[in-house]
């Protein structure tokens, strides 16, 4: 009996060997295709937030920037004359409406400050991206001794090939 484990013990460990490398190998296998949906869902909601916010944005700002400021600059300029003129006295209901203008420039300037820092965040994003991408770029690819040698590995075997005919 004993002689039968020691002749058992090789095919024993090596069944052992062979099932933790098989265990090894499946948890390798999980972890990746686990990465490989995680890349997934994080490009879908990259991609569903860039096609969500970024067309909205330039579009919007970039087309009405321009009209808001000149409104907000003509009230503002309105604003500035009526508190200062010493001529002018304001009934109650006047005073409502400037008081209505002066909360509405201030959203106003608001609202263009945040789009504006949206657009400066989502500026310094691409540009943080477009470096980490150019970086890797270069990264990947052969640097000039590994270019040089392969052209050396495949000059000598054209002259190997040469030298037998």
């Amino acid at each position: 009996m004993r002689r039968d484990l020691i002749q058992a013990l090789p095919w024993l460990s090596l069944a052992a060997l062979g099932l933790f490398a098989k265990c090894t190998y499946d948890g390798r296998r999980r972890a990746e295709g686990r990465e490989a949906v995680e890349i997934q869902k994080r490009e879908a909601v990259e991609d569903s937030l860039r096609q969500r916010t970024l067309p909205r944005v330039d579009s919007v700002y970039v087309r009405d920037t321009l009209t808001l400021w000149r409104r907000v600059t003509t009230t503002q300029t309105l604003l500035d004359t009526l508190r200062l003129s010493d001529t002018v006295t304001l009934t109650k209901r006047e005073s409502v409406l400037v008081f209505v203008a002066e909360s509405l420039v201030v959203s106003c300037r608001s609202a263009v400050l945040s789009c504006e820092a949206r657009v400066s965040a989502r500026d310094s994003l691409i540009s943080t991206v477009t470096l980490d991408r150019d970086y890797w770029r270069r990264k990947s690819s052969p640097s000039l001794l590994t270019q040089l040698s392969t052209a050396g590995k495949w000059l000598a075997i054209g002259f190997v090939i040469g030298a037998v005919r």
